[in-house]
């Protein structure tokens, strides 16, 4: 039920849609779309959002990737010596395994919660500029409406419609002026 929900609900937009655009040629009813994901991919303010992103996601993988050989590194020492070790010593050993274990899970899910917190703020920043870019060619061009490709299930779309380069171009050239 849950894979059809969204088939369903693109078919249900499409059938209130395909009247207006009927419609829009006797009244001027004037739509038109953008590609969110590709405005952030393809613009420079979302090229070096990414960047930025993916210099933090590196800089925490060589930090885990170092605790992480730690572990490997005593795991290896308590296999060879566990023999030759006292109950104490194996305990202790143990004992400083999981610890280092324990960190190590904990330093992932810290990583991931800075990780998603920052994609969130810099794709926040992004859309709030972006949105009154397409509010403004809105208004300026007489637009009814526009529609987000990912956020409305859009099936298809017009490429004469597609707003989504002249967006990025206008986005570029804000965010040029100001970095």
């Amino acid at each position: 039920m849950r894979r059809l929900l969204p088939f369903v609900s693109a078919l249900a937009l499409g059938m209130v849609l395909l009247p207006l655009a009927a419609h829009s040629a006797d009244t001027g009813l004037k739509i038109g779309f953008v590609d969110p994901e590709q405005i952030v991919m393809t613009s420079a303010a979302g090229k070096a959002a990414l960047a930025a992103l993916q210099s933090l996601k590196d800089s925490r993988q060589k930090d885990l990737d170092a605790v992480q050989s730690e572990i490997v590194r005593l795991q290896s020492e308590f296999d060879r010596q566990e023999t030759t070790l006292s109950e104490q010593s194996k305990e202790a050993k143990n004992e400083e395994l999981r610890l280092k274990k324990r960190d190590f899970n904990r330093m992932v899910e810290d990583a991931e919660r800075e990780l998603a917190k920052e994609e969130r703020s810099r794709l926040k920043e992004i859309e709030s500029q972006v949105m009154a870019l397409i509010e403004q060619i809105g208004r300026d061009e007489g637009y009814s409406l526009i529609l987000s490709k990912t956020a409305s299930s859009l099936l298809y779309g017009d490429p004469t419609l597609d707003l989504t380069d002249r967006v990025v171009r206008l986005f570029d050239q804000k965010w040029r002026e100001t970095h």
